[in-house]
């Protein structure tokens, strides 16, 4: 993937969340809502009204399962989290198997994925009880440099084997729906979806990838990509932070890379 202008890292990812240095996400006029408008709180990273912005469905899913038990007295809460963010990331869209055979059961056999490849639960300053370990700790720098670096990424695929049959017993087209899933589980990898199609396109060059699966050829790419704009990348992801949309402010939890490169791509290939 080819080089581009640091600046347009970072001025495309301060698009797509909508945030500067001093609030995490500006105020946002509140669309015919009865009650009047929360006050934003810029010096803790404020919104003015949480629930009326969609791109925090993923803080709002990942900050839950950072900390979630995920065991039997989670377990709505689980199931409720991840079709809520599927659906509000539109995989409930058309014909497709989850949105025309499913409910939220169905989330149980994923669930049970999702605990066996999630960190241990800790407790650590201000960040709180939080999980530490697992897939929670696979991120862009840990991915392989080659692709012929498979060990790299051995939890990770074992977890998407799991994944795919998990949330597609039937089969079907797994790679967009499994990376939302580990997306909003673990922000370990950008969503794998038309946008993210469209960027990779755009900023192809030959002998590039063609990210028709997650593997260690494609991780190996990312990876590249944000090594060469290691900076501005890094630079973004202390900038923006995570947000509790349920205090309207930003946590001590760091972006992870995945997620950074994710708000990136989707932006920049919704823009082509």
């Amino acid at each position: 993937m080819r080089t581009v202008d640091p600046q347009l890292i970072h001025d495309t990812i301060r698009d797509y969340r909508r945030c500067g240095h001093s609030v995490a996400v500006p105020p946002r006029r509140v669309w015919e809502s009865a009650e009047p408008p929360r006050e934003p709180s810029a010096e803790a990273g404020g919104v003015e009204d949480a629930a009326v912005n969609r791109e925090l469905a993923w803080d709002l899913c990942y900050l839950h399962f950072l900390t979630s038990p995920l065991d039997a007295s989670s377990r709505e809460l689980d199931r409720m989290h991840l079709g809520m963010f599927l659906a509000s990331w539109g995989m409930y869209r058309g014909s497709g198997f989850l949105g025309q055979r499913t409910n939220l059961l169905h989330y149980d056999a994923a669930i049970g994925v999702i605990a066996q490849y999630s960190g241990e639960l800790t407790e650590s300053g201000e960040r709180g009880v939080h999980r530490v370990g697992g897939l929670h700790a696979f991120d862009v720098p840990q991915y392989p440099r080659t692709a012929r670096e498979t060990d790299a990424c051995a939890l990770f695929d074992e977890a998407w084997v799991k994944l795919e049959r998990a949330l597609l017993p039937e089969g079907g087209t797994s790679l967009t729906l499994v990376t939302k899933v580990m997306l909003g589980v673990w922000g370990c990898i950008p969503a794998f979806d038309s946008y993210f199609q469209e960027a990779r396109k755009a900023l192809q060059e030959p002998g590039d990838p063609g990210f028709s699966r997650a593997n260690a050829t494609a991780l190996a790419a990312l990876r590249g990509f944000y090594e060469s704009h290691r900076g501005p990348f890094d630079g973004i992801r202390h900038e923006v932070g995570v947000i509790d949309p349920r205090t309207a402010r930003r946590t001590a939890h760091p972006l992870p890379l995945g997620k950074v490169l994710d708000m990136f791509l989707w932006q920049y290939g919704a823009a082509q």
